[in-house]
């Protein structure tokens, strides 16, 4: 009798609870871990949108793991027995996902979490897990792949970085294209100098574009550095050499440096060698031919040249990149300095762009008298419809022709730092321009100190004195007035003066200082004080404008 009272109570699908529950289903996860070669050993979690496993690399580099009610996505760490833990994410359905764990991994989970992987592993939950969609991996993938390329290293025909077959050379195997991809990788950090650590940070800080601090972009860590400037990089360099009266084409060009044996090749095809002159300034000189040289931690060039030993002239430049019109597009902060009969003055402003190129409004701030850039107008927009639109031309850079002709007045470049910020540089056959985004400027911090370099353009284009070094430290901060105080000091001058610097004056984006006098550090002297309005490029290390009193156009590029 007692069998059978069992097996009644059994039907209905076992509401006693004594029939086991269907097993659960497993998730396995498979990949290969290498850097150039495969890591064996090294210990490997999974945490994925439910469950969590691990398990451990091969000899061959490869793992397989089982995540019991695992569901995708899921964010996988290796931790090798010596140097820095490696990341990867899987996505997709099923039963099944592969994810290999290589430096290029790691590069693609920075860019898809937009910060540190390790730290995006360990507070990897459900929100997390709702950001690892395919298309974020994707657009990931293409962005670091997009990066590596401008550096030199082609992975297009590799594929999927993450899920595609890896295998890792040994010490009795030969590896496949994707592991000659990371030996490719390997070899390149170690030619820049850039450890993996610092080349992910510097991704994630480009694709945020939010940061200030003025840095390299992420493909020029990957080049040589000269021994003295680490932003000076073995690149192809645009250069403007702003000369009124000659031809449009005459005032532009490229420079090539090699940031290993500092060899140049000039615009105009001849040779010479940077020789160092103190951190990140270089004189170059051939013949009649003499330039001076500084490189803001940006990468951007600012210099002094002749080319009769008498006529010093300014050159300015950045690593040359290719962009497309639709980049441009937006507001933009402006200063130039443009034709005024005979001469030249500073205008200012700002120039709203389309997507396509097109000056959609502008304002200009100029007093041809008076150099000030503190009075604007509105520019009529049967003005602005002369101008564009900016298209691609066949040297890189855009071309703005005339309404109605193809004669093109205008040249302009763009470039993109490591902080995501861009520069815009125009050049015309009267004149040139350099456009930032408005930005508003944080006041400093007291007790901070800076120091840039001066190069001071007058009218007719000329350079009237050497490149100088001034220094400022920050004495105090005033919230209400939005200005600061600092001591300011010239490099070969004992004495120093306090000067007062507004900021978001007269515009968003800009820095003024009044006229003025002070007595000096040593109690007696009397020191003038020049006004100036300068505009702050940002993340490139570079301010330019105007001190009215002196009739010059300042270029202002921050020192090491």
């Amino acid at each position: 009798m007692l069998p059978l009272a069992l097996t009644a109570c059994g039907d209905g699908g076992g509401s006693d609870g004594n029939t086991p529950p269907p097993p659960s289903t497993a998730l396995t996860l498979t990949g290969t871990a290498a850097t150039g070669s495969a890591i064996a050993g090294a210990s490997i979690v999974v945490k994925c949108a439910t469950g969590s496993g691990s398990g451990t690399s091969g000899t061959d580099g490869t793992f397989s793991i089982s995540v019991d009610g695992g569901a995708l996505p899921c964010a996988l760490e290796m931790r090798p027995a010596s140097g820095a833990n490696l990341h990867s994410v899987a996505t997709g359905s099923g039963s099944t996902a592969k994810a290999n764990l290589t430096p290029l991994t790691e590069l693609v989970v920075a860019r898809l979490a937009g910060g540190d992987p390790g730290v995006w592993f360990a507070g990897f939950d459900a929100s997390a897990a709702s950001v690892a969609t395919v298309a974020a991996i994707t657009a990931a993938e293409a962005s670091v792949t997009a990066t590596l390329k401008r550096a030199g290293i082609d992975l297009s025909a590799l594929g999927d970085l993450i899920s595609v077959t890896l295998k890792a050379s040994t010490s009795t195997a030969t590896g496949d294209a994707y592991d000659q991809a990371l030996d490719q990788f390997a070899a390149a950090l170690a030619a820049g100098g850039t450890t993996l650590a610092t080349f992910t940070t510097a991704i994630t800080t480009a694709a945020a574009g939010t940061s200030t601090t003025a840095s390299l972009p992420p493909e020029l860590l990957l080049q040589p550095a000269a021994a003295n400037c680490s932003a000076l990089r073995s690149a192809s360099y645009r250069i403007i050499t702003p000369r009124p009266g000659e031809s449009l084409a005459a005032q532009f060009g490229r420079m090539t440096i090699n940031g290993g044996t500092l060899a140049v090749v000039r615009a105009d095809a001849s040779t010479g060698t940077l020789v160092a002159n103190g951190a990140c300034r270089f004189t170059d000189t051939s013949g009649t031919y003499n330039a001076d040289l500084v490189v803001s931690p940006a990468g951007f060039l600012v210099g002094r040249y002749t080319t009769d030993g008498t006529t010093f002239r300014v050159m300015f430049g950045f690593p040359e990149q290719t962009h497309i019109v639709a980049e441009l597009a937006g507001t933009w902060n402006v200063m130039s300095m443009t034709p005024t009969g005979s001469t030249h003055a500073p205008a200012s402003g700002s120039i709203a762009l389309s997507t396509a190129g097109q000056m959609n409004s502008a304002v200009n701030c100029e007093n041809d008298a008076t150099w000030a850039i503190d009075t604007c107008a509105n520019v009529p927009d049967s003005v602005t419809g002369l101008i564009g639109p900016w298209v691609p031309d066949s040297d890189g850079g855009f071309d703005a022709p005339d309404a109605g002709s193809a004669t093109v007045n205008t040249r302009t470049f763009a470039y993109v730092s490591g902080s995501g910020s861009m520069v815009i540089a125009t050049v015309s056959a009267t004149g040139f321009g350099l456009w930032s985004q408005p930005a508003s400027i944080a006041l400093p911090t007291v007790g901070a100190s800076t120091a840039s370099w001066n190069l001071d353009l007058s009218a007719d284009f000329s350079l009237g004195g050497a490149t100088y070094e001034s220094t400022n430290v920050v004495d105090s901060v005033d919230t209400t007035a939005q200005s600061w105080t600092r001591t300011h000091g010239t490099v070969g001058q004992a004495l120093t003066r306090v000067e007062t610097v507004f900021a978001n004056d007269p515009r968003t984006g800009f820095t003024h200082r009044a006229a003025g006098t002070v007595i000096a550090s040593d109690g007696t002297t009397t020191s003038v004080i020049r006004e100036f309005s300068m505009l702050r490029l940002n993340g490139i290390g570079l301010s330019v404008g105007v001190l009215p009193e002196l009739k010059v156009f300042e270029f202002s590029p921050s020192a090491p």
